[in-house]
């Protein structure tokens, strides 16, 4: 499912009118939000901050909103060979948390599994290509 699809689902869920209302209530301006319904690529290039507003509104994981593959809400992501990568399930990030409890904040360890989410995306789209 594509992001304007999520939205569309999500909007439909909370029983929000209208994007423009979704825009309002999380302080973003419409017409950015617009862009990123009705454009990948602007949602590609949209920072972590303004897709984490969005997510957090709807009560969603950002995993949710930026990859298609990502079914669940509260994401669970299934690639393509139908197996379930979840970065929370890694041992080895969580001792990392743990170590770094001092230092990293909640939107620290959401944008490091964020990021390891869209690394591995690539290189399963990588390996597809192939």
């Amino acid at each position: 499912m594509k992001f304007p699809e999520k939205i569309d689902f999500l909007i439909k869920e909370k029983g929000i009118k209208s994007l423009r209302q979704v825009a309002e209530e999380i302080g973003i301006p419409y017409s950015t939000l617009w862009d990123y319904y009705s454009d990948n690529e602007r949602l590609e290039k949209a920072g972590i901050s303004k897709i984490k507003k969005i997510a957090d509104y709807f009560g969603c994981t950002t995993d949710y909103l930026a990859y298609d593959d990502v079914q669940d809400p509260q994401g669970n992501l299934k690639n393509t060979n139908e197996q379930y990568f979840n970065v929370d399930k890694f041992d080895e990030l969580e001792l990392l948390f743990d170590k770094n409890k001092d230092i990293l904040t909640e939107d620290d360890k959401e944008m490091i599994r964020f990021l390891i989410e869209k690394r591995k995306k690539e290189i399963d789209k990588q390996l597809n290509e192939e």
